[in-house]
Formats: C-alpha cells, structure tokens, sequence
C-alpha cells in the first residue's frame, strides 16, 4: 500500500492519498500501453512524439470506466495510430514531424464526446466515451494539419 501511495503521489499530486490496487493496475496498463503507442509513431514516423493521459481528468473517470470494462487509453492509442498511419505518406509525414510534437489525452468530456484540438504543436483529445478514435483521429488530421 505504501508503494501505491507514493506512486498515486507522484502521478496525481498530493490531492490523492492512495490507489487501490485495481486504479494502480489501470495507471501500471495505461503507461504501458502509452509507451508502446509512442514507439509505434517513432518508427513509423522518425520523429519522438509522445502521448500522454492527463491524469486529472482520467483519473476522475476511472470509476466510470472500471464499471463499463472500458480502457481508458483508447483515445491516445488511436490518435497515436492514426499518426503512425498518415506517416506512411510522405506529405503527411512531412506536415506530422513539423506539426505535432505531443499528443495529450482528457477524460472528462460528456458522453459520446470526442473533441481534437490543436494547441500551439500539441495534440490534445478529449473524451467521454469510446469509440472509432483512429479514424476520427485520422480524419481530424487529414483535416487540420
């Protein structure tokens, strides 16, 4: 237990004492999941674009997403591999690597909300449910870039 506290401390800020063991085990699946989404556009597109979940938001939702059996990391995962997709075009890559060096992931939105934003060259997502985030992400891209 001390180790979740220390780990709820260093990820989330004094405002959160502990994580259970279950919220621990969703943080330990997310990062993981992040880190292998950030190796796939790295190879894909030869530029180091992290992905990131705003713990914040995400962690207010986990509740919610603990009760429908959802992953919290799916709106980073399909954002991440819609970039790694476009990435094999060389105009969309070109634009990718100028563009984008960040992908940042809200929880919090209203359900079935699923909103991309561009701020300065980060990425930001926010959503309230899940969905088909790869092609809506490759969509807002091919859009917005």
């Amino acid at each position: 237990m001390i180790y979740a506290t220390m780990l709820a401390s260093l990820l989330f800020g004094s405002h959160v004492s502990a994580l259970t063991l279950k919220e621990t085990k969703i943080v330990k699946d997310w990062n993981e999941a992040m880190d292998k989404a950030n190796a796939g556009v790295k190879k894909a597109c030869n530029k180091d674009i992290k992905a990131v979940m705003d713990q914040k938001t995400w962690l207010k939702d986990i509740p919610k997403y603990m009760a429908e059996s959802q992953s919290m990391t799916h709106s980073c995962e399909g954002t991440m591999e819609a970039i790694a997709t476009l990435c094999a075009d060389a105009d969309a890559k070109a634009a990718i690597t100028k563009k984008i060096s960040a992908v940042k992931c809200y929880g919090g939105a209203k359900d079935k909300e699923l909103k991309f934003e561009m701020k300065g060259t980060t990425v930001e997502v926010t959503v309230g449910s899940w969905g088909f985030y790869d092609s809506k992400a490759k969509e807002w891209l091919e859009n917005n870039l």
